[in-house]
């Protein structure tokens, strides 16, 4: 099932190649597929002007040592066409649905604290991976 939804995200976003190559302005596009939560993060993005930038960083930086796109997502029509890079895939818990603490379900894996400009404390959790998929010359132009 996750092929069939992963190849309609390819197809779609190759369906939507001519209308963003005519646009003047610079443009971010990719194909995300996150694992293991798919359905929730998986998706077609694109931005432009401010949204450029905000999803150039949005996973940080790339994992060198992370895992390749998974063989079942390679042999598909089309994913060769893009170039993948694998991130971090994370989650943030608000220390304020947890009183007595962090919870030793969510410290087994790999994890940091982050602290907002608003003060609220979450606890950012490493649930898996994202694969970012974008056309070799994907820099915004």
């Amino acid at each position: 099932m996750r092929q069939l939804a992963a190849q309609h995200l390819l197809t779609t976003f190759f369906a939507w190649q001519p209308a963003l190559a005519a646009l003047a302005e610079p443009v971010y596009a990719a194909v995300w597929l996150a694992g293991p939560e798919f359905a929730h993060g998986s998706q077609v993005v694109a931005g432009i002007d401010e949204r450029t930038a905000y999803y150039e960083t949005i996973f940080g930086q790339p994992a060198p040592n992370g895992p390749p796109l998974p063989a079942e997502y390679q042999q598909l029509p089309d994913a060769d066409k893009l170039t993948w890079q694998t991130y971090p895939w994370e989650v943030g818990y608000d220390a304020d649905d947890f009183p007595g603490g962090w919870p030793d379900s969510l410290r087994r894996y790999p994890h940091h604290e982050h602290t907002y400009s608003d003060g609220r404390l979450f606890l950012i959790v490493q649930t898996g991976w994202v694969w970012v998929g974008q056309l070799a010359d994907a820099t915004p132009r």
